[in-house]
């Protein structure tokens, strides 16, 4: 009635060790530790015919460097775990070709939560992806999903398939203070975002085919890692929230492009772009592009420091700056070019931006002694004008459209 084979106190196989088989058992075949289920032989080795097919693995921290190899059954992680070793010493998961890991409910894995120098690897194949799924349930958000914590090394994900995982407000995939390189990696059914990124965090700029479905949220990012999302490959269908929520970290620190995800960007918070003398920044917005803006915040550039904004908008394809709400003029602030801004480098092409001219801003385009270049711009329901110029502001202007903006088309136009 009990296990076939049961690895306790530190237990654990030699090196090279293989041919062990399990079966007849009426429980779990293997129960094992976190700390050494990486020492399971898999070559020669077979696990079923139990009450469970699986390695139950107790315990609640990994410090060395460990593997987990496909035995042919999953993996199942009953407790929350903690990978995390020191400066030197780093403590890596890697999770090989073709394993299957399932959590019970509300478990979570995660990495320098409480000391520093970890890494997960996720080495699937087109032929052997991974899969992280739940344990025994079809629920959104069953288990608590990967969170790593500032202190990790980059994470790398290939072929893998992630199911039910991210708390509500959660992730599935949580990364702060490091790079994510993706490969193929596939989240779905999380009752939060699929992958946020926090702070210090980016996608690795090799990613490619990331997809998110079935969830409440599609992707949340601080607005300095928009410029690295990966749209080789990108799918973001069917989640509750069709969105990637641009939230936390407001400031754009290096020059990047947004390009177009397929889905509206949601701007949860003010925008900044900044730069200096010595390294000016320039935020370049793809065509096709969504951005909806939550009540009261907008898009400043050159407010603290040298910048440049190029909205590369087509007549096809134009970008869009309208509310993520109720379209209400002034439902947002609008977007501000401010006398730090480099003019050479503030170009708007094929832009419509509406219900603006809120909060600190006077208009949907508010300039402040700066001189942008405007080719094709509708600015429509503006809470007070449709351009504003403020100051020495002298931008050029060309193909202008205004409508139903309440204090009137341009306040200082010649």
């Amino acid at each position: 009635s009990g296990a076939g084979l049961t690895l306790e106190a530190g237990a654990r196989f030699a090196d090279g060790a293989t041919g062990v088989v399990v079966t007849g058992s009426g429980d779990w075949g293997v129960r094992a530790e976190v700390a050494t289920a990486h020492t399971l032989p898999d070559i020669g080795s077979a696990y079923t015919g139990n009450g469970f097919d699986g390695a139950y693995l107790a315990g609640d921290f990994i410090d060395t460097e460990v593997e987990w190899e496909n035995l042919g059954v999953p993996y199942v992680v009953s407790e929350n775990v903690e990978v995390s070793g020191n400066v030197g010493e780093p403590a890596v998961l890697t999770v090989g070709p073709g394993v299957t890991v399932l959590f019970e409910h509300d478990r979570q894995l995660q990495f320098s939560r409480t000391g520093s120098a970890s890494q997960l690897v996720v080495n699937g194949t087109a032929e052997a992806p991974v899969v992280f799924d739940a344990l025994g349930a079809d629920t959104a958000g069953y288990w608590r999903g990967i969170d790593v914590a500032t202190g990790a090394s980059p994470i790398e994900l290939h072929y893998v398939s992630i199911f039910g995982a991210g708390e509500v407000g959660g992730a599935a995939l949580f990364v702060e203070g490091t790079t994510l390189l993706v490969e193929q990696a596939w989240f779905s059914g999380s009752a939060g975002a699929g992958v946020m990124l926090g702070e210090g965090a980016s996608f690795h700029p090799d990613s490619v085919g990331l997809a998110v479905s079935n969830s409440a949220l599609a992707l949340e990012l601080p607005a300095g890692a928009v410029g690295s999302l990966p749209v080789d490959g990108l799918s973001l269908t069917g989640n509750t929230t069709a969105a990637v929520k641009v939230s936390g970290d407001t400031e754009v620190a290096t020059s990047g492009l947004w390009l177009n995800p397929g889905i509206p960007y949601w701007v949860a918070d003010d925008i900044e772009v900044d730069g200096t003398a010595e390294n000016p920044v320039v935020l370049e917005i793809g065509a096709g592009v969504q951005l909806r803006f939550d009540n009261d915040t907008g898009l400043f550039v050159g407010k603290r420091g040298s910048a440049g904004l190029i909205v590369s908008g087509t007549a096809e394809a134009p970008v869009t700056m309208l509310p993520w709400s109720a379209e209400v003029a002034g439902a947002w602030s609008g977007l501000g070019i401010y006398d730090a801004s480099l003019d050479d480098t503030v170009v708007i092409d094929h832009l419509e931006i509406g219900y603006g001219g809120g909060a600190s801003l006077k208009g949907n385009l508010h300039v402040d002694d700066a001189a942008p270049q405007v080719n094709v711009l509708n600015a429509h329901h503006s809470l007070e004008w449709g351009v504003y110029l403020a100051g020495d502001a002298a931008p050029v202007l060309s193909e202008i459209v205004y409508e139903a903006n309440l204090s009137g088309e341009c306040n200082a136009c010649l």
